[in-house]
């Protein structure tokens, strides 16, 4: 079963810059794409929660553990 893969770009505007290495240093033993996939995930999560604060089913499946594994998760 072949898995398809789509493609975004986004441009880093100077104000990000500092953010940006801040996460190249966390996710210095991930690819680039692996930092973006997981700071992605990990902010749906985060206003999911917020606005579902109320015990509403969460709509994403995957997990901040899940994608960083329970030690490296621990650290967020």
């Amino acid at each position: 079963m072949a898995t398809e893969s789509k493609r975004i770009t986004f441009t880093v505007t100077p104000d990000m810059v500092p953010l940006m290495d801040r996460a190249k240093r966390m996710f210095y033993d991930r690819t680039q794409s692996d930092m973006i996939r997981i700071l992605i995930v990990a902010g749906l999560e985060s206003q999911n929660s917020k606005e579902h604060s109320d015990g509403s089913k969460n709509h994403f499946t995957k997990k901040l553990p899940d994608l960083l594994g329970e030690e490296t998760a621990k650290t967020f």
